[in-house]
């Protein structure tokens, strides 16, 4: 029989699988690791805001930085909405992607 203790110790390692170091910050060399984020894209005539962006942040400097086909999809989002966009346009990266 599994007690509270026992959960809260599954947890915990969940917690430190997850926050494994993928990668090292092209900033300052320190270990980042996989997260979401949130953009604000500046268009001149609105703003785009794509939450839920797949990323690798830097624990030491706090710099985020994306893979090459993140980038892609975040081009191709802001064309896309370049063309039909008003003055305020939020999307979600997770539903679109």
């Amino acid at each position: 029989m599994y007690t509270i203790d026992d959960f809260r110790v599954l947890n915990n390692l969940e917690n430190i699988v997850e926050r494994r170091p993928s990668m090292k910050c092209m900033k300052c060399g320190k270990d980042s690791y996989k997260d979401t984020t949130t953009e604000a894209i500046e268009l001149g005539f609105g703003v785009l805001v794509i939450r839920n962006i797949p990323c690798y942040k830097c624990d030491e400097c706090d710099e985020i930085f994306y893979t090459g086909d993140v980038v892609k999809k975040i081009e191709q989002l802001t064309e896309a909405v370049k063309k039909l966009m008003q003055e305020l346009t939020v999307i979600d990266y997770a539903k679109v992607a």
